[in-house]
């Protein structure tokens, strides 16, 4: 499988256990594995007999290579084809340290996994391409598993994507399962517009960059220029795509810059908010029809 870059802006996470931009690689990790409950997960001769480990098996030794800040053995745990193999084999990759944590809750939710299915996941549009994931389903073995983590007084849940490699259960990927409407305007709300450009100066959409051809073409792309003379004041600036699912954040000096955005290729919608003093407030919602 072709490897490929996941263009994004500072401050969208992958998962519980990726935390901010992909281009830091930082990862937060799970440190307590004494007791965990797995509520609703499947006996084990439910999983393929051929395989030498199972799921659960898979996704605890890859926390504990986070805990153990052991590099080799959280690549080991990882699929080959993978993007997390660049992700964690990177040079500027750092794992974080955390104090404690405790996989609270494991679930098999979908078991005969469909292209469509591994669509729903966070991120998966842009890196993978629909024919590679395809064969990979038609020679392995997949399973969608839903994992809770418990950190302190925070919980995160998220979607693990195992894929077989040969005889071994490995990460393929994890991230939030989204749902996304057959009709995408199902999803959407009144538009907002800012007419005096007091935060938003412009929206510009089929963009034709080297970079969209990068990430694939699952998904369209735009971006969204900040103004450089602001009429609002904000401590940080996010932008979220309601079915494209894209999640970004500026801080601190957002004017005169711009964040590359994910659109589902159906329709989405585009939402701006600022926050000020812990206060929110949507200043642009715009509807992004094909």
């Amino acid at each position: 499988m072709q490897r490929r870059t996941y263009l994004t802006a500072a401050g969208t996470g992958v998962s519980a256990l990726l935390a901010g931009c992909v281009s830091n690689f930082s990862a937060t990790l799970n440190d307590n594995f004494d007791n965990p409950q797995t509520e609703g997960e499947p006996d084990e001769e439910s999983y393929d007999n051929e395989s030498e480990n199972d799921p659960v098996d898979v996704i605890d030794a890859h926390l504990t290579a986070h805990v153990d800040q052991d590099e080799k053995r959280l690549v080991e745990t990882v699929h080959d084809e993978s993007p997390l193999q660049e992700l964690f084999t990177d040079d500027e990759a750092e794992l974080e340290e955390i104090d404690s944590a405790e996989r609270r809750r494991t679930e098999t939710v979908t078991r005969d996994v469909s292209t469509a299915d591994v669509w729903t996941l966070e991120h998966a549009e842009a890196l993978f391409e629909e024919d590679e994931i395809s064969d990979l389903l038609d020679d392995e073995n997949a399973r969608l598993i839903e994992v809770e983590i418990g950190q302190s007084e925070t919980t995160e849940e998220d979607t693990w994507f195992l894929v077989t490699e040969g005889a071994e259960w490995k990460v393929f990927w994890i991230g939030n399962q989204r749902e996304i409407p057959d009709d995408p305007e199902e999803a959407f709300e009144d538009e907002i517009t800012d007419d005096e450009n007091a935060v938003v100066e412009t929206i510009e959409y089929d963009l034709d960059l080297d970079e969209k051809d990068e990430v694939g073409s699952r998904q369209d792309y735009a971006r969204v220029y900040f103004t450089d003379t602001p009429e609002i004041d904000a401590d940080r600036v996010e932008v979220e795509t309601t079915i494209g699912g894209y999640d970004g954040q500026i801080e601190g000096s957002w004017t005169d810059s711009w964040l590359l955005i994910n659109l589902h290729s159906d329709g989405d919608q585009i939402v701006v908010t600022i926050i000020e003093d812990g206060a929110e407030e949507v200043v642009h919602r715009e509807h992004y029809e094909p």
